[in-house]
Protein backbone atom coordinates (compact mmCIF):
# COMPACT_ATOMS: atom_id res chain seq x y z
CA UNK A 1 0.00 0.00 0.00
CA UNK A 2 1.43 3.41 -1.11
CA UNK A 3 0.99 4.51 2.22
CA UNK A 4 1.54 8.66 2.57
CA UNK A 5 2.64 8.03 6.16
CA UNK A 6 3.79 11.16 7.70
CA UNK A 7 6.29 11.22 10.65
CA UNK A 8 7.25 14.90 11.71
CA UNK A 9 7.58 16.99 14.84
CA UNK A 10 6.01 20.05 15.58
CA UNK A 11 8.11 23.32 14.70
CA UNK A 12 9.29 24.83 18.05
CA UNK A 13 7.06 27.95 17.95
CA UNK A 14 7.93 29.11 21.14
CA UNK A 15 7.96 27.64 24.82
CA UNK A 16 4.23 26.90 24.95
CA UNK A 17 4.59 25.17 21.65
CA UNK A 18 7.11 22.86 22.74
CA UNK A 19 5.60 21.69 25.95
CA UNK A 20 2.81 20.74 23.83
CA UNK A 21 5.02 19.22 21.43
CA UNK A 22 6.43 17.17 24.60
CA UNK A 23 3.37 16.16 26.39
CA UNK A 24 1.93 15.22 22.59
CA UNK A 25 5.12 12.82 21.99
CA UNK A 26 5.06 11.65 25.82
CA UNK A 27 1.16 10.31 25.44
CA UNK A 28 2.09 9.34 22.16
CA UNK A 29 5.03 6.86 23.92
CA UNK A 30 2.99 6.03 26.40
CA UNK A 31 0.21 4.69 23.85
CA UNK A 32 2.77 2.42 21.78
CA UNK A 33 5.18 1.78 24.90
CA UNK A 34 2.06 -0.47 26.24
CA UNK A 35 1.70 -2.55 23.38
CA UNK A 36 3.81 -2.57 20.05
CA UNK A 37 5.32 0.02 17.57
CA UNK A 38 3.25 1.60 14.95
CA UNK A 39 3.80 0.60 11.00
CA UNK A 40 2.56 -0.12 7.75
CA UNK A 41 -1.07 -0.15 7.13
CA UNK A 42 -1.47 0.38 11.35
CA UNK A 43 -4.89 2.38 12.32
CA UNK A 44 -2.84 3.20 15.22
CA UNK A 45 -1.01 5.70 12.90
CA UNK A 46 -3.51 7.69 11.93
CA UNK A 47 -4.31 8.30 16.08
CA UNK A 48 -0.41 9.54 16.17
CA UNK A 49 -0.92 11.63 12.92
CA UNK A 50 -3.93 13.58 14.51
CA UNK A 51 -2.40 14.17 17.80
CA UNK A 52 0.70 15.38 16.15
CA UNK A 53 -0.85 17.79 13.37
CA UNK A 54 -4.44 17.64 14.20
CA UNK A 55 -6.66 19.23 11.08
CA UNK A 56 -3.46 19.51 8.82
CA UNK A 57 -3.38 15.68 8.69
CA UNK A 58 -6.86 15.07 8.31
CA UNK A 59 -6.14 14.93 4.13
CA UNK A 60 -3.35 12.60 4.35
CA UNK A 61 -5.41 10.50 6.79
CA UNK A 62 -8.21 10.58 3.91
CA UNK A 63 -5.80 9.78 1.28
CA UNK A 64 -4.50 7.28 3.36
CA UNK A 65 -7.63 5.33 3.95
CA UNK A 66 -8.79 5.85 0.91
CA UNK A 67 -6.63 3.32 -0.92
CA UNK A 68 -6.61 1.19 2.22
CA UNK A 69 -10.21 0.51 1.44
CA UNK A 70 -9.83 0.14 -2.29
CA UNK A 71 -6.94 -2.27 -1.63
CA UNK A 72 -9.68 -4.46 0.72
CA UNK A 73 -12.13 -4.63 -2.72
CA UNK A 74 -11.81 -8.35 -4.08
CA UNK A 75 -10.79 -8.52 -7.53
CA UNK A 76 -11.34 -4.52 -7.87
CA UNK A 77 -7.84 -2.52 -9.64
CA UNK A 78 -7.12 0.76 -8.20
CA UNK A 79 -4.70 3.34 -9.76
CA UNK A 80 -3.63 6.01 -7.19
CA UNK A 81 -2.27 9.15 -8.62
CA UNK A 82 -0.36 11.79 -6.34
CA UNK A 83 1.21 15.03 -7.11
CA UNK A 84 4.67 15.58 -5.96
CA UNK A 85 7.02 18.52 -5.82
CA UNK A 86 10.45 17.92 -6.27
CA UNK A 87 12.48 19.91 -3.33
CA UNK A 88 16.63 19.36 -3.06
CA UNK A 89 16.99 15.40 -2.64
CA UNK A 90 13.65 14.68 -1.77
CA UNK A 91 9.97 14.77 -3.42
CA UNK A 92 7.22 16.09 -0.81
CA UNK A 93 3.44 15.31 -1.60
CA UNK A 94 1.65 18.17 -2.84
CA UNK A 95 -1.90 17.24 -1.03
CA UNK A 96 -0.60 16.77 2.51
CA UNK A 97 3.24 17.42 2.53
CA UNK A 98 4.82 14.96 3.10
CA UNK A 99 8.83 13.96 2.45
CA UNK A 100 8.83 10.51 0.65
CA UNK A 101 12.40 9.91 1.88
CA UNK A 102 11.36 10.84 5.60
CA UNK A 103 8.17 7.54 4.48
CA UNK A 104 10.74 5.59 3.39
CA UNK A 105 13.28 5.59 5.61
CA UNK A 106 10.16 5.12 8.26
CA UNK A 107 8.96 2.32 7.03
CA UNK A 108 12.40 0.59 6.41
CA UNK A 109 12.94 1.19 10.40
CA UNK A 110 9.98 -0.34 11.63
CA UNK A 111 10.66 -3.43 9.62
CA UNK A 112 14.31 -3.46 10.26
CA UNK A 113 13.24 -3.35 13.96
CA UNK A 114 10.06 -6.15 13.37
CA UNK A 115 11.96 -8.76 11.54
CA UNK A 116 14.33 -9.28 14.21
CA UNK A 117 11.13 -10.20 16.27
CA UNK A 118 9.12 -11.82 13.20
CA UNK A 119 11.20 -13.77 10.57
CA UNK A 120 8.77 -14.38 8.28
CA UNK A 121 8.42 -10.51 7.56
CA UNK A 122 12.78 -10.84 6.54
CA UNK A 123 11.48 -10.52 2.91
CA UNK A 124 9.28 -7.47 3.76
CA UNK A 125 13.11 -6.08 5.24
CA UNK A 126 14.60 -6.95 1.70
CA UNK A 127 11.97 -4.76 -0.41
CA UNK A 128 11.93 -2.32 2.01
CA UNK A 129 15.59 -1.80 1.61
CA UNK A 130 15.61 -1.99 -2.03
CA UNK A 131 12.43 0.55 -1.87
CA UNK A 132 14.56 3.03 0.21
CA UNK A 133 16.87 3.81 -2.49
CA UNK A 134 13.72 4.67 -4.87
CA UNK A 135 14.29 8.32 -3.56
CA UNK A 136 17.86 8.87 -4.41
CA UNK A 137 17.35 7.50 -8.01
CA UNK A 138 14.30 9.30 -8.58
CA UNK A 139 16.32 12.14 -7.48
CA UNK A 140 19.31 11.73 -10.33
CA UNK A 141 16.60 10.50 -13.04
CA UNK A 142 14.66 14.07 -12.16
CA UNK A 143 17.40 15.84 -12.26
CA UNK A 144 18.59 14.73 -15.84
CA UNK A 145 15.58 13.64 -17.56
CA UNK A 146 13.55 15.99 -20.12
CA UNK A 147 9.78 16.64 -19.01
CA UNK A 148 7.85 13.74 -20.25
CA UNK A 149 10.48 11.03 -19.32
CA UNK A 150 8.60 8.07 -17.22
CA UNK A 151 10.67 5.76 -14.35
CA UNK A 152 9.26 2.68 -13.36
CA UNK A 153 9.15 0.11 -10.86
CA UNK A 154 7.48 -3.11 -10.11
CA UNK A 155 6.70 -4.68 -7.27
CA UNK A 156 5.95 -8.78 -6.99
CA UNK A 157 3.84 -9.40 -4.10
CA UNK A 158 5.77 -10.95 -1.28
CA UNK A 159 3.67 -12.56 1.93
CA UNK A 160 0.37 -12.53 1.62
CA UNK A 161 0.35 -9.88 -0.58
CA UNK A 162 -2.39 -10.91 -3.61
CA UNK A 163 -1.31 -8.44 -6.41
CA UNK A 164 1.40 -6.70 -7.79
CA UNK A 165 1.93 -2.78 -7.61
CA UNK A 166 3.73 -0.90 -10.54
CA UNK A 167 5.01 2.50 -9.58
CA UNK A 168 5.32 4.43 -12.76
CA UNK A 169 6.43 8.00 -11.76
CA UNK A 170 6.11 10.75 -14.67
CA UNK A 171 8.24 13.84 -14.76
CA UNK A 172 5.79 16.71 -15.65
CA UNK A 173 7.60 19.75 -14.98
CA UNK A 174 11.13 21.07 -13.90
CA UNK A 175 9.35 20.63 -10.54
CA UNK A 176 6.84 18.57 -10.39
CA UNK A 177 6.32 14.53 -10.38
CA UNK A 178 3.55 12.64 -10.34
CA UNK A 179 3.61 9.04 -9.26
CA UNK A 180 1.03 6.58 -10.58
CA UNK A 181 0.70 3.57 -8.44
CA UNK A 182 -0.76 0.31 -10.08
CA UNK A 183 -2.77 -2.61 -8.78
CA UNK A 184 -1.60 -5.85 -11.15
CA UNK A 185 -3.37 -8.93 -10.75
CA UNK A 186 -1.86 -12.55 -11.99
CA UNK A 187 1.78 -10.93 -11.77
CA UNK A 188 4.65 -13.47 -12.63
CA UNK A 189 8.22 -12.20 -13.72
CA UNK A 190 8.31 -13.68 -17.13
CA UNK A 191 4.62 -11.40 -17.54
CA UNK A 192 7.17 -8.61 -16.46
CA UNK A 193 9.75 -9.21 -18.27
CA UNK A 194 7.20 -9.61 -21.64
CA UNK A 195 6.07 -6.07 -20.70
CA UNK A 196 9.51 -4.57 -20.95
CA UNK A 197 10.23 -6.10 -24.63
CA UNK A 198 7.05 -5.04 -25.75
CA UNK A 199 7.76 -1.55 -24.35
CA UNK A 200 11.57 -1.16 -25.73
CA UNK A 201 13.48 -2.09 -23.05
CA UNK A 202 16.09 -4.07 -22.85
CA UNK A 203 16.04 -7.20 -20.49
CA UNK A 204 19.49 -9.13 -19.76
CA UNK A 205 19.35 -12.76 -19.98
CA UNK A 206 18.99 -14.58 -16.36
CA UNK A 207 19.07 -11.39 -14.06
CA UNK A 208 15.75 -12.10 -13.36
CA UNK A 209 15.22 -14.84 -10.63
CA UNK A 210 13.02 -13.35 -7.85
CA UNK A 211 10.36 -10.45 -7.39
CA UNK A 212 13.64 -8.49 -5.48
CA UNK A 213 15.12 -8.96 -8.72
CA UNK A 214 12.49 -7.30 -10.49
CA UNK A 215 12.35 -4.50 -8.10
CA UNK A 216 15.89 -3.71 -8.25
CA UNK A 217 15.52 -3.42 -11.77
CA UNK A 218 13.83 -0.05 -12.41
CA UNK A 219 13.82 1.11 -15.53
CA UNK A 220 13.33 4.69 -17.69
CA UNK A 221 11.90 5.74 -20.72
CA UNK A 222 12.33 9.00 -22.49
CA UNK A 223 9.90 10.67 -25.08
CA UNK A 224 6.87 9.27 -23.84
CA UNK A 225 3.73 10.64 -25.15
CA UNK A 226 0.50 11.33 -22.78
CA UNK A 227 -1.40 8.13 -21.61
CA UNK A 228 1.56 6.12 -20.76
CA UNK A 229 0.14 4.51 -17.91
CA UNK A 230 -2.95 3.36 -20.00
CA UNK A 231 -0.27 1.90 -22.71
CA UNK A 232 1.42 0.19 -19.60
CA UNK A 233 -1.48 -1.38 -18.49
CA UNK A 234 -2.91 -2.61 -21.75
CA UNK A 235 0.24 -4.04 -23.00
CA UNK A 236 0.39 -6.18 -19.81
CA UNK A 237 -3.37 -7.00 -20.38
CA UNK A 238 -2.67 -7.90 -23.73
CA UNK A 239 -0.04 -10.61 -23.08
CA UNK A 240 -2.61 -12.13 -20.75
CA UNK A 241 -4.96 -11.98 -23.16
CA UNK A 242 -2.98 -13.44 -26.14
CA UNK A 243 -1.65 -16.49 -23.02
CA UNK A 244 -4.92 -16.78 -22.33
CA UNK A 245 -7.65 -16.48 -24.94
CA UNK A 246 -9.19 -14.32 -22.25
CA UNK A 247 -9.90 -10.47 -22.04
CA UNK A 248 -8.13 -8.73 -18.70
CA UNK A 249 -8.28 -5.52 -17.04
CA UNK A 250 -5.14 -5.01 -14.92
CA UNK A 251 -4.86 -9.03 -14.95
CA UNK A 252 -8.09 -9.81 -13.97
CA UNK A 253 -10.31 -11.98 -16.52
CA UNK A 254 -12.94 -9.50 -17.11
CA UNK A 255 -15.84 -8.87 -20.35
CA UNK A 256 -16.26 -5.50 -19.51
CA UNK A 257 -13.83 -2.57 -17.69
CA UNK A 258 -13.76 -3.10 -13.79
CA UNK A 259 -13.78 0.25 -12.07
CA UNK A 260 -10.79 1.87 -10.51
CA UNK A 261 -11.34 0.96 -6.92
CA UNK A 262 -9.93 4.24 -5.36
CA UNK A 263 -12.11 6.36 -7.72
CA UNK A 264 -15.02 4.40 -6.21
CA UNK A 265 -13.79 4.90 -2.92
CA UNK A 266 -13.27 8.67 -3.28
CA UNK A 267 -16.81 9.08 -4.62
CA UNK A 268 -17.86 7.64 -1.10
CA UNK A 269 -16.79 10.62 1.23
CA UNK A 270 -19.35 10.68 3.73
CA UNK A 271 -18.54 6.74 4.04
CA UNK A 272 -14.92 7.85 5.09
CA UNK A 273 -15.93 10.68 6.77
CA UNK A 274 -16.81 8.16 9.82
CA UNK A 275 -12.94 6.68 9.75
CA UNK A 276 -11.84 10.21 9.50
CA UNK A 277 -14.63 11.30 12.80
CA UNK A 278 -13.89 8.06 14.98
CA UNK A 279 -10.30 8.95 14.63
CA UNK A 280 -11.08 12.33 15.86
CA UNK A 281 -12.80 10.87 18.65
CA UNK A 282 -10.32 8.77 19.83
CA UNK A 283 -7.52 11.17 19.36
CA UNK A 284 -9.32 14.01 21.59
CA UNK A 285 -10.61 11.61 24.60
CA UNK A 286 -6.86 11.66 26.48
CA UNK A 287 -6.40 8.07 26.33
CA UNK A 288 -10.61 7.35 27.00
CA UNK A 289 -13.48 6.55 25.92
CA UNK A 290 -15.74 9.46 24.40
CA UNK A 291 -19.39 10.19 24.00
CA UNK A 292 -18.72 10.70 20.52
CA UNK A 293 -16.93 7.50 20.02
CA UNK A 294 -19.87 5.84 21.63
CA UNK A 295 -22.20 7.01 19.40
CA UNK A 296 -20.30 5.79 16.29
CA UNK A 297 -19.75 1.98 17.49
CA UNK A 298 -23.28 1.59 18.78
CA UNK A 299 -24.55 2.93 15.33
CA UNK A 300 -22.46 -0.07 13.78
CA UNK A 301 -23.31 -2.84 16.26
CA UNK A 302 -19.85 -2.68 17.40
CA UNK A 303 -19.37 -1.02 20.82
CA UNK A 304 -18.23 -3.82 22.53
CA UNK A 305 -19.73 -2.43 25.84
CA UNK A 306 -17.70 0.97 25.63
CA UNK A 307 -18.55 3.49 28.64
CA UNK A 308 -17.67 7.13 28.43
CA UNK A 309 -13.80 7.20 30.43
CA UNK A 310 -13.09 3.96 29.61
CA UNK A 311 -9.33 3.72 29.30
CA UNK A 312 -8.86 3.02 25.64
CA UNK A 313 -6.35 0.34 24.55
CA UNK A 314 -4.47 -0.06 21.49
CA UNK A 315 -5.89 -3.34 20.99
CA UNK A 316 -9.60 -1.20 21.25
CA UNK A 317 -8.72 1.56 18.60
CA UNK A 318 -7.39 -0.78 16.39
CA UNK A 319 -10.44 -3.31 17.28
CA UNK A 320 -12.61 -0.17 16.12
CA UNK A 321 -10.80 1.32 13.08
CA UNK A 322 -10.28 -1.96 11.35
CA UNK A 323 -14.04 -2.87 11.49
CA UNK A 324 -15.48 0.29 10.33
CA UNK A 325 -12.44 0.86 7.25
CA UNK A 326 -13.56 -3.08 6.46
CA UNK A 327 -17.56 -1.94 6.61
CA UNK A 328 -17.04 0.84 4.20
CA UNK A 329 -15.17 -1.92 2.00
CA UNK A 330 -18.39 -4.09 2.47
CA UNK A 331 -20.93 -1.21 1.33
CA UNK A 332 -18.88 -0.05 -1.75
CA UNK A 333 -18.28 -3.63 -2.96
CA UNK A 334 -21.91 -4.91 -2.26
CA UNK A 335 -23.96 -1.80 -2.07
CA UNK A 336 -25.80 -1.57 -5.87
CA UNK A 337 -24.64 1.53 -8.34
CA UNK A 338 -27.84 3.67 -7.48
CA UNK A 339 -27.52 3.32 -3.57
CA UNK A 340 -24.07 4.01 -3.53
CA UNK A 341 -25.48 7.34 -5.59
CA UNK A 342 -27.47 7.84 -3.15
CA UNK A 343 -25.08 7.44 0.06
CA UNK A 344 -22.94 10.14 -1.55
CA UNK A 345 -25.94 12.61 -2.51
CA UNK A 346 -27.18 15.67 -0.18
CA UNK A 347 -29.92 13.85 0.79
CA UNK A 348 -28.07 10.98 2.78
CA UNK A 349 -26.98 12.11 6.19
CA UNK A 350 -24.26 10.14 8.27
CA UNK A 351 -26.63 7.84 10.55
CA UNK A 352 -27.79 6.39 6.83
CA UNK A 353 -23.75 5.46 6.18
CA UNK A 354 -23.67 3.88 9.61
CA UNK A 355 -26.72 2.05 8.90
CA UNK A 356 -25.59 1.10 5.62
CA UNK A 357 -22.32 -0.10 7.15
CA UNK A 358 -24.27 -1.77 9.36
CA UNK A 359 -26.04 -3.88 7.39
CA UNK A 360 -23.70 -5.00 4.39
CA UNK A 361 -20.77 -5.81 7.10
CA UNK A 362 -23.03 -7.74 8.88
CA UNK A 363 -23.97 -9.41 5.19
CA UNK A 364 -20.22 -9.74 5.03
CA UNK A 365 -19.94 -11.34 8.48
CA UNK A 366 -22.41 -14.19 7.80
CA UNK A 367 -20.90 -15.55 4.62
CA UNK A 368 -17.31 -15.45 6.45
CA UNK A 369 -15.91 -12.32 3.91
CA UNK A 370 -13.60 -10.27 6.21
CA UNK A 371 -12.51 -7.49 3.57
CA UNK A 372 -8.84 -7.72 5.15
CA UNK A 373 -6.56 -5.51 3.99
CA UNK A 374 -4.22 -7.92 0.92
CA UNK A 375 -1.59 -5.09 0.15
CA UNK A 376 1.19 -4.46 2.13
CA UNK A 377 0.96 -6.45 5.15
CA UNK A 378 0.98 -4.71 8.37
CA UNK A 379 3.67 -4.84 10.60
CA UNK A 380 3.97 -3.28 14.51
CA UNK A 381 1.22 -5.96 15.59
CA UNK A 382 3.63 -8.76 17.01
CA UNK A 383 2.34 -8.34 20.57
CA UNK A 384 3.29 -11.60 21.27
CA UNK A 385 6.97 -11.33 19.96
CA UNK A 386 7.64 -8.32 22.08
CA UNK A 387 6.30 -9.44 25.01
CA UNK A 388 8.58 -12.40 24.86
CA UNK A 389 11.79 -9.97 24.12
CA UNK A 390 11.26 -7.84 26.70
CA UNK A 391 8.22 -6.37 26.51
CA UNK A 392 7.64 -2.70 26.91
CA UNK A 393 11.11 -2.02 27.22
CA UNK A 394 11.48 -3.71 23.60
CA UNK A 395 9.27 -1.29 21.82
CA UNK A 396 10.67 1.90 23.84
CA UNK A 397 13.04 2.93 21.01
CA UNK A 398 10.24 2.32 18.44
CA UNK A 399 7.94 4.49 20.73
CA UNK A 400 10.11 7.40 20.23
CA UNK A 401 11.50 7.01 16.57
CA UNK A 402 14.31 6.00 17.52
CA UNK A 403 14.68 2.30 17.74
CA UNK A 404 17.50 2.09 19.43
CA UNK A 405 18.11 -1.11 22.14
CA UNK A 406 15.97 -0.89 25.01
CA UNK A 407 18.82 -2.53 26.71
CA UNK A 408 21.33 0.32 25.81
CA UNK A 409 20.89 3.47 27.32
CA UNK A 410 22.89 5.27 24.65
CA UNK A 411 25.44 7.52 24.86
CA UNK A 412 25.40 10.04 27.66
CA UNK A 413 24.60 13.55 27.30
CA UNK A 414 23.18 16.50 29.46
CA UNK A 415 19.56 17.37 28.24
CA UNK A 416 16.06 17.69 29.25
CA UNK A 417 14.26 14.40 29.96
CA UNK A 418 11.15 13.71 27.17
CA UNK A 419 8.80 12.55 29.77
CA UNK A 420 6.67 15.23 30.24
CA UNK A 421 6.03 14.72 33.97
CA UNK A 422 9.35 13.96 35.15
CA UNK A 423 10.58 15.68 38.00
CA UNK A 424 14.12 16.47 36.45
CA UNK A 425 12.33 19.05 34.31
CA UNK A 426 12.02 21.16 37.21
CA UNK A 427 8.18 23.03 38.23
CA UNK A 428 8.52 25.64 35.86
CA UNK A 429 6.44 24.95 32.92
CA UNK A 430 8.84 27.75 30.78
CA UNK A 431 12.49 26.43 32.10
CA UNK A 432 12.84 22.86 31.71
CA UNK A 433 16.08 22.11 33.72
CA UNK A 434 18.25 19.87 32.52
CA UNK A 435 19.72 16.23 33.54
CA UNK A 436 21.61 13.08 32.37
CA UNK A 437 19.93 11.61 29.50
CA UNK A 438 20.22 8.92 27.47
CA UNK A 439 20.52 8.96 23.37
CA UNK A 440 16.67 8.77 23.83
CA UNK A 441 16.07 11.39 25.90
CA UNK A 442 14.90 10.68 28.60
CA UNK A 443 16.46 10.37 31.80
CA UNK A 444 18.25 7.80 34.14
CA UNK A 445 15.65 8.06 36.50
CA UNK A 446 12.87 7.44 33.98
CA UNK A 447 15.02 4.35 32.50
CA UNK A 448 15.16 2.55 35.71
CA UNK A 449 11.09 3.08 36.40
CA UNK A 450 10.98 1.22 32.54
CA UNK A 451 13.01 -0.99 33.56
CA UNK A 452 11.04 -2.18 36.39
CA UNK A 453 7.39 -2.68 33.83
CA UNK A 454 6.21 0.67 34.82
CA UNK A 455 5.44 3.72 33.00
CA UNK A 456 7.18 6.96 34.45
CA UNK A 457 3.95 8.66 33.62
CA UNK A 458 1.72 6.83 35.74
CA UNK A 459 4.15 6.57 38.81
CA UNK A 460 4.85 10.43 38.39
CA UNK A 461 0.84 11.41 38.52
CA UNK A 462 0.05 8.79 41.59
CA UNK A 463 2.92 10.68 43.50
CA UNK A 464 1.63 14.01 42.86
CA UNK A 465 -1.53 12.71 43.85
CA UNK A 466 -0.23 11.25 47.63
CA UNK A 467 1.64 14.81 47.49
CA UNK A 468 -1.64 16.76 47.33
CA UNK A 469 -3.64 15.24 49.43
CA UNK A 470 -1.34 15.02 52.18
CA UNK A 471 -0.79 18.85 51.84
CA UNK A 472 -4.62 18.98 52.04
CA UNK A 473 -4.19 16.52 55.70
CA UNK A 474 -2.01 19.10 56.85
CA UNK A 475 -3.64 22.36 55.98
Amino acid sequence: MEILLANRTLEARGGSIERLHDRRVARLGNLAIRADQLGVNDPLTHIYQYIERGYESLPGIREDIETDIAERLPNTPFVNTVDFNFSGDDFISVKDKVSMRAMTETNLEILASESRLDTSLVDEYERAKLESTEVTKLGDWFSSSPVGSVMVFESLPIGQQEYAVARIYQKTSDSQLAGNFISLHNPSIKLFEQVRLELGVPVPSSTHHTALDILGDEYCINGVTEGFVNKYVQTYDGILNTETGQNHSFGLQSKDVVDNGISKVRRQTKLTSIYVDAVRAISSGQGRVTSELIDITNNLDNNRGLVINQPLTVELIRTVLENIAAGIASVVHRADGQLLRNLESDRSDQDTNLASISHYSGQAKSEGATYSNTGCPTVGRNDQASESNGGDMMILGAAFNLLQSPDDFGRPKIGVCRISNCPSRGELSWWHKRTLVGGCDICVGCHKIFEKGKLPQNVYQKQQAKKLAQSKIVT
